[in-house]
């Protein structure tokens, strides 16, 4: 078992720049939370990774559960797009402003964080898939499109 402190103090020390969040990046295994895809091993997944509120900052701000490490996901570049501002305690935008978000499920987050965060991971994949299936299809064209015009290029050739 990997403990907690003594990662975030050894990323302090030997990572200044990261501040908490060294502690995500273990946790994940190194990967996206969401996607599964590398987010340290790989250089230029590493130049794009993300550390995400599951719980969005826009929305809980003011809540003192926003920075909890429950709240923190260590997410890749792709996924972090996707997902934007996606509130999984309320998909569907019920509550008009923040303040009355924040009032009616600032109990229920804090509870959701403690307890039930893998679920709110799974709500916020559920978002994000159609968008990054639909980015992984346009990434595919392009790569298709780009070949036959150049068919040496963007694979190690001239």
């Amino acid at each position: 078992m990997v403990d907690k402190e003594e990662v975030k103090a050894r990323f302090h020390r030997e990572l200044p720049g990261w501040g908490n969040y060294g502690w995500e990046t273990v946790r994940s295994g190194g990967c996206c939370e969401y996607c599964g895809d590398d987010v340290v091993f790989d250089r230029h997944a590493y130049a794009g990774r993300q550390h995400n509120h599951l719980l969005p900052r826009k929305y809980y701000g003011d809540c003192e559960f926003v920075d909890w490490d429950e709240n923190i996901v260590s997410a890749c570049f792709a996924c972090h797009s996707c997902k934007r501002d996606f509130d999984a305690l309320d998909p569907d935008n019920q509550y008009a402003t923040k303040a009355e978000k924040q009032t009616a499920l600032s109990g229920q987050a804090r509870n959701s964080l403690k307890n039930a965060r893998q679920q709110l991971i799974d709500k916020v994949r559920q978002h994000i898939k159609p968008k990054r299936d639909q980015a992984d299809s346009d990434w595919k064209k392009v790569q298709q499109l780009v070949s036959e015009y150049f068919p040496t290029q963007g694979r190690g050739g001239g």
